[in-house]
């Protein structure tokens, strides 16, 4: 618990260093941003790490993080005192939230390190790839990081969160094996004050004489965002108790669901039905899947444990949108101008905009999306030339590139272009399971802000003229495609009808017109004054979260794979946050505006409640559940090491990574390779220290080729089962290899006595139970 107690020190710590950078920075918003305080200073820290460390100014090194830190706090303590008065008056003016923002953080964060406490295992899913590269960030002496599953290369991959979460772990000198299961509950910690800040600014710059509310309803927005599932969960203990026919089953299409549960246990007890939440959209001819797709949520996520790009850039999404915003709520103009008289501010903008296509690059376009579409609309409603927008956009983007420019460069991606999906679609009660209650509640919401709508709809129809041409582009575009390839590609002659895929997408694209349109209407001075901003900025993150949905039934992103498996699996978690924080807000103004006037009966309220309810608590029976199943009943022994289990599965390798660890510099090693990511390369991946090859497929996907891993995996088997000892010799210099390991994989991969003939040419220098370490003679 001492290593637990200094992270949430050293992150409160973090707190007051970023404090005044957001006091600066959020300066339209309530809340000044204090929850983003520990967020920004995360960030600029392991900017400027990454920064120096790449041009060898500095090398990756606790000393480099502390003086980068200590820089930090004295710029911060300037701004300080330059706003004291102002920051002393805040402080007492709004201490409360400020407390129960560290509240939320505090519990959060020994919360989910309880949680994660239960199921720490540092197997399965992607956490061998994650561990390896959270390694590779912490040995790494300059940047990029070298590829522990490649020697002699650097990490082709979006690594910015493994940099900092290794950066926190070196200044909290806490072991990395530790340090994972901590940066999943950081993580989890951030996301929830992010969310509960955003949630609580919108409500309180509707309603700024009632904090209360705004807290309140901050608190319902974590619940939404991060503490709910998908609707699946209830579905499992339906078929488990024998609920339904066989056409009942087979019309959801949920494949291998649950039997029967343990006898006196309410929760499934096979440890694989959490998996198929994520699982829903799955099409499936003769056996085989014709659209398999990955459908995850932030609670699977955090219960599951990987530490992927995709988790550790929600905080940064969150800060990204409340920067968004901070600028819709003020009253400025957006030019050339306001670029130049607000540097600090731009620079603000840049930066946390550029880390997130650093952080998990597919968020960059949706979220810088969305605030470019904030300038668009700031000066749109404002009816300022769209040249100054444009001008400005274009120097946000190209600005938030350049600073990671590095990255791009060295970034090789799998990602051939974009084309037309002209698979399966997803079915309507599957996106019903995926997307079910935020769909009632945002339509609930849109159906509220439209009760004046014979008003608006009369003096507004060219804006919903605009608004349907807009939301038709994308439909537009597939069936201009569709028509070529039909016309020209006899192959193509079978592609589905244009007419299904309208009646498809029909519900969608009314939601979608009617959401631009509320947006595009001209709003009077008085209406921006009022606080009304906050409901357009919840229309418009609305919108972008349910057009995500539906650009994904037209488009998918081609790669290696060559389905929409990652395209419905990116896009549609950042759907997810999208549209639960705007259902957090749409049901705070549902619930307002009945207060105000009583628009729909009495019994129609009754359904309104009922459904509503049903819906929440078919939501909550995953979280329930899962947390039950991974954690046995929260019988489990509780421990924060990832590897522990190690210590009775195989105590030898257990011994030869920590050997291996307290390595100098990166030695690089040779073990047995392949195609399992659950297996192989899994000594590199948890010392940091780079093999010569680890796990192929993910070389293949972070590569785009097989060329080299082809040559390696062929020199590794070599190796190992050559019994020329200067063929071997040669290709160990051939790679600058110092350790050769023998464990169980590598006698089952290669041969009972694999390690034998080494005993003749190599050092043996570890020998524990079944593991031997050799190392070449003079390295």
């Amino acid at each position: 618990m001492l290593a637990v107690a200094w992270w949430w020190l050293l992150l409160f710590t973090f707190g007051l260093i970023g404090f005044p950078f957001t006091f600066y920075l959020f300066r339209y918003l309530p809340d000044r941003g204090y929850a983003f305080g520990r967020i920004l200073t995360l960030l600029f820290l392991s900017y400027l790490l990454w920064l120096l460390a790449l041009g060898h100014v500095l090398p990756n090194s606790l000393p480099s993080i502390i003086v980068i830190l200590l820089a930090l706090a004295v710029v911060s303590f300037s701004l300080f005192q330059h706003t004291r008065g102002e920051i002393t008056d805040f402080l007492s003016r709004e201490w409360k939230t400020l407390a129960i923002t560290e509240a939320i953080f505090a519990s959060a964060f020994f919360l989910w390190t309880l949680m994660r406490s239960y199921s720490p295992d540092l197997v399965y899913g992607e956490k061998l790839m994650d561990f390896a590269f959270l390694n590779s960030a912490w040995r790494s002496t300059y940047f990029p990081p070298h590829d522990p599953w490649l020697s002699g290369f650097s990490i082709s991959y979006y690594y910015f969160g493994y940099i900092m979460m290794a950066a926190v772990a070196k200044l909290s000198s806490t072991p990395l094996v530790i340090s994972y299961t901590l940066s999943t509950a950081l993580i989890f910690a951030l996301a929830a004050i992010g969310v509960f800040s955003l949630v609580a600014n919108l409500i309180r710059l509707r309603a700024p004489d009632k904090p209360g509310r705004a807290i309140l309803w901050g608190g319902i927005g974590v619940g939404l965002f991060l503490l709910l599932g998908n609707l699946e969960g209830i579905l499992e203990l339906l078929h488990a108790h024998g609920f339904g026919s066989q056409g009942f089953w087979q019309w959801f299409g949920i494949k291998d669901l649950t039997g029967p549960y343990e006898s006196g246990k309410w929760y499934p007890t096979d440890h694989v039905w959490w998996w198929r939440a994520t699982r829903l959209i799955d099409t499936v001819k003769n056996g085989q899947s014709l659209d398999y797709t990955i459908i995850e949520f932030p609670f699977f996520s955090f219960i599951f444990g990987d530490l992927h790009p995709h988790i550790m850039s929600l905080p940064f999404t969150l800060l990204a949108l409340t920067l968004s915003l901070n600028l819709f709520s003020s009253r400025e103009v957006f030019n050339l101008a306001w670029l130049i008289h607000n540097p600090l501010v731009t620079l603000f903008i840049l930066v946390s905009l550029g880390a997130l296509g650093f952080l998990n690059t597919w968020d960059f376009p949706p979220f810088g999306g969305i605030l470019l579409a904030v300038l668009f609309l700031k000066n749109y409603y404002r009816r300022q030339d769209w040249r100054e927008w444009a001008l400005v956009s274009t120097i946000i983007v190209a600005g938030s590139i350049a600073l990671y420019l590095p990255f791009y460069l060295s970034l090789k991606a799998q990602v051939k272009g974009i084309w037309p999906w002209f698979g399966p679609d997803t079915r309507p009660q599957q996106y019903f399971l995926v997307w079910g209650l935020f769909l009632f509640l945002g339509v609930s919401f849109l159906i509220a802000r439209s009760n004046n709508y014979r008003k608006w709809l009369k003096s507004d129809i060219w804006t919903m003229f605009v608004a349907t041409l807009l939301v038709f582009i994308p439909l537009f575009l597939w069936i201009f495609i569709r028509t070529l390839l039909v016309s020209l590609v006899p192959s193509f002659a079978n592609l589905p009808p244009v007419s299904g895929k309208l009646w498809h997408l029909l519900p969608l694209l009314v939601i979608l017109i009617l959401s631009l349109t509320l947006l595009l209407r001209r709003r009077s001075q008085d209406e921006w004054q009022e606080g009304k901003v906050t409901g357009l900025f919840s229309i418009l993150i609305l919108f972008t979260g349910l057009f995500i949905t539906m650009a994904a039934e037209l488009f998918y992103l081609r790669d290696l794979f060559g389905n929409r498996m990652n395209t419905v699996f990116k896009f549609y978690y950042q759907a997810w946050t999208l549209m639960a924080i705007a259902s957090a807000f749409g049901l705070y103004y549902v619930l307002d505006r009945w207060q105000a006037r009583v628009a729909w009966s009495r019994f129609l309220r009754y359904i309104w409640w009922g459904l509503l309810l049903t819906l929440v608590i078919m939501a909550s029976v995953y979280p329930l559940a899962a947390s039950f199943t991974f954690s046995d009943g929260f019988q489990r022994p509780r421990t924060l090491d990832g590897l522990a289990f190690l210590e009775k599965e195989n105590p030898g390798e257990r011994r030869a990574i920590d050997f291996l660890s307290r390595q100098p510099s990166n030695p690089v090693i040779v073990e047995a390779t392949g195609d399992d990511v659950n297996a192989f390369g899994r000594i590199s991946a948890r010392t940091g220290l780079p093999a010569i090859l680890g796990s192929v497929s993910h070389e293949i996907q972070w590569r785009g080729s097989q060329r080299l891993m082809v040559e390696r995996q062929t020199d590794v088997t070599a190796i190992y089962r050559s019994q020329n000892t200067s063929e071997v010799m040669g290709l160990l210099k051939k790679y600058g290899v110092t350790f050769v390991y023998v464990g169980t994989l590598e006698t089952r991969s290669y041969g009972e006595r694999v390690g034998d003939k080494f005993k003749a040419f190599l050092d043996l220098v570890f020998e524990s139970d079944n593991v031997r370490i050799y190392k070449v003679p003079g390295k």
